[in-house]
């Protein structure tokens, strides 16, 4: 049996959009160069932790290397990065280093969800 897991983009939820009208958000033209963000995240035991994130993205004209620095409110740091291909105008698979499966995102007006899904 497929699990899925839909939880949201933290930096695109927690980030200030500047898209002219909603129509407007490509993730590649969003994220590349600096972008920050600030964000809370909640795990199932309870914990739960604010953070500060620094993006750097870089296009190459089919995928988008998004690098994160995070800051949590305790001080402690860590990087991530995901790697998105383009697979539609407004569709992405997505990969990390420490996630397990894909991460399919398909943008909607001004949102970006993401939907997990563990390899079988």
């Amino acid at each position: 049996m497929r699990q899925c897991l839909t939880i949201a983009i933290a930096f695109i939820a927690s980030s200030l959009f500047t898209a002219a009208s909603a129509n407007d958000l490509v993730l590649e033209k969003y994220f590349t160069g600096h972008t920050r963000a600030e964000g809370q995240f909640s795990a199932i035991n309870g914990v739960k932790k604010s953070f500060k994130v620094q993006l750097t993205g870089r296009w190459n004209g089919k995928r988008l290397l998004l690098r994160e620095d995070f800051t949590s409110a305790d001080g402690q740091k860590d990087r991530k990065t995901w790697q998105f291909v383009k697979t539609s105008p407004t569709t992405y698979l997505g990969t990390r280093e420490d996630v397990v499966g894909r991460a399919f995102v398909s943008v909607n007006g001004d949102t970006a969800p993401l939907q997990l899904r563990r390899l079988s």
